[in-house]
C-alpha cells in the first residue's frame, strides 16, 4: 500500500469552459488569466513542511479539495508536484513565481512540439537542480471562446 501513496492533482475541462479540479496534498495549482497569476489551490502540508496527505491515508477524503466552475476568459492552469513547486512557487509568502507566466505564455503562443521539448529541457536541467523530490508538471490552456 505504501508504494501507492501519492498526492493528487487533476482537472477535467469541457470545451464550453466548465471544469472540475481536485487537489490532495502538497502540490500546487497556479492559475494565469490576462497575465495575472494566482494560487488556484495551495499546498496542504501536515504539521511540518515535509509532511503531507496522500490518497492512501485514512484521512484522504477529508483533505481532498474540489473546485468547479466555468472559465470565461483565456488562461492556463499549471498543476505541479512539490518538487516542481520548489522552482515555481514561493513557499515563504504563498505566491507563484514569475516563471509561471512564461510557461503559460508558451502554451498560448508556441507549437506543441516546441513547448513540450522546452518543458522537458527545463525540468531536466533547471528544476531538477533545485529539488531532490518528485517532479511533475501538467499545463492546461484555453482560449476563452470554448476552445481548450
Amino acid at each position: 500500500m505504501y508504494e501507492l501513496a501519492c498526492t493528487l492533482l487533476f482537472c477535467a475541462a469541457h470545451r464550453d469552459g466548465r471544469f472540475l479540479a481536485g487537489h490532495l496534498g502538497d502540490g500546487v495549482m497556479i492559475l494565469e488569466t490576462k497575465g495575472d497569476l494566482s494560487v488556484f489551490s495551495p499546498p496542504e502540508n501536515g504539521a511540518y513542511q515535509n509532511e503531507t496527505y496522500f490518497i492512501t491515508g485514512a484521512d484522504a477524503v477529508s483533505h481532498l479539495r474540489l473546485q468547479r466552475g466555468r472559465w470565461q476568459e483565456k488562461g492556463a492552469l499549471l498543476m505541479m508536484s512539490d518538487g516542481t513547486a520548489d522552482s515555481l512557487y514561493h513557499y515563504a509568502d504563498g505566491t507563484p513565481a514569475a516563471a509561471c507566466r512564461t510557461l503559460a505564455a508558451w502554451l498560448q503562443e508556441g507549437e506543441e512540439e516546441t513547448v513540450s521539448q522546452a518543458l522537458q529541457d527545463n525540468l531536466e536541467r533547471t528544476f531538477a537542480n533545485r529539488t531532490n523530490d518528485d517532479m511533475s508538471l501538467i499545463l492546461l490552456s484555453w482560449q476563452g471562446d470554448g476552445d481548450l
